[in-house]
């Protein structure tokens, strides 16, 4: 994880740089692949702000606070991020309880199952076969030893010619 501090209208001290980090560190809690931390203190007048910007893979999660103390902004800053953080993983989790998505190399219609320790294709359409011509939704199973999808396919095409 790479963490960096950036100031504006103000030096940042060890005991500053130290808090912030120990505070933010504590975000791996929550998700463990955390790219980078940016973290930019300044001080306006009388208020003083902390922004810092999370980054995981595919995802940027930003969030800024004012206080009047800077390590009161820096707290306020890690609870939000840390709700922020939680409501992203319920919503995976809920999606993921759902059914999620289950395209897989562009084709939705397939079904894996996991058997004996390996995922495999269990259910896919017939080529060119709706709901309406296949009867029981154009699907047939998958013999469960075959682990490829152009041997299934080639087996339906035949399936299908002859028939």
């Amino acid at each position: 994880m790479q963490f960096s501090v950036t100031a504006r209208n103000l030096e940042i001290t060890p005991a500053l740089r130290t808090y912030t980090e120990e505070k933010l560190s504590r975000l791996t809690r929550y998700l463990e692949n955390i790219v980078t931390i940016h973290v930019v203190l300044s001080v306006n007048k009388h208020r003083q702000t902390a922004e810092v910007t999370l980054r995981v893979r595919d995802l940027t999660i930003r969030a800024e606070e004012e206080g009047d103390d800077l390590y009161s902004s820096i707290d306020l800053v890690a609870e939000k991020l840390e709700r922020q953080i939680l409501r992203y993983k319920e919503r995976i989790m809920a999606h993921a309880a759902r059914g999620g998505n289950r395209r897989i190399n562009g084709h939705a219609d397939l079904e894996i199952e996991d058997v004996w320790g390996h995922p495999q294709v269990v259910r896919e359409p017939w080529p060119g076969r709706g709901d309406a011509l296949g009867g029981n939704g154009g699907h047939q199973l998958a013999d469960a030893r075959t682990h490829d999808i152009t041997d299934l396919l080639s087996r339906n095409s035949e399936v299908d010619d002859g028939g």
